[in-house]
């Protein structure tokens, strides 16, 4: 056959893609380690969750209560990915939509020397987060953060989203907190589940 390689046709880039999430879908994402596995990346309205005025921690949940949160990925021109919160799966916790993943350098923030935990901002401080998200062997994904909106925070570009299982990151008997390192071997793997 002729090379095509120059000429991308609509079933040519979505097939080359198809391990790319689908920017402005809304998703679903669990994570796939063992800290956790199975466990959906959500929001919550507990006060211990609130991190501040604009922002809340972030955590993955068991499936026992419906906390799944949606979460709608949206690519920008430079090919990094914001991720911002819809609902909880029981349609719940809509106070934080648009709030979006990201993280910060504040004291009350750091986990250890290697991560920082990660939250989701509401839009009025220019403070999401801009990610992105590679493809693995294995029908998952790592999620590494790349900066701010505002072009800040730059000192944790390339740590990855993860969950460990440390009891400083136990929320509740069927919740974590979630956590950025700065280690490629702490990255976490996640499931991108489209949701309807």
């Amino acid at each position: 056959g002729r090379d095509r390689s120059h000429i991308l046709g609509d079933d040519d880039e979505s097939m080359m893609a198809a391990a790319a999430p689908v920017s402005r879908q809304r998703y679903s994402i669990s994570f796939a380690g063992a800290a956790a596995a199975g466990w959906s990346l959500g929001i919550n309205a507990m006060p211990t969750d609130s991190r501040d005025s604009v922002s809340q921690y972030v955590m993955v949940h068991s499936d026992v209560r419906g906390s799944a949160g949606h979460w709608c990925l949206e690519r920008g021109t430079d090919d990094l990915y914001t991720i911002s919160f819809v609902s909880s799966a029981h349609g719940g916790d809509t106070e934080f939509a648009e709030f979006s993943l990201g993280i910060n350098d504040l004291p009350k923030d750091r986990r250890d020397d290697g991560s920082q935990y990660v939250m989701a901002h509401s839009d009025v401080c220019g403070c999401d987060g801009r990610w992105t998200i590679q493809a693995q062997d294995d029908d998952t994904h790592s999620i590494a953060f790349v900066s701010s909106a505002h072009g800040g925070d730059k000192q944790f570009q390339g740590w990855f989203l993860g969950v460990e299982s440390m009891p400083c990151d136990d929320r509740d008997e069927d919740s974590k907190y979630v956590m950025a390192h700065s280690q490629e071997d702490s990255a976490g793997r996640w499931k991108l589940l489209p949701v309807a």
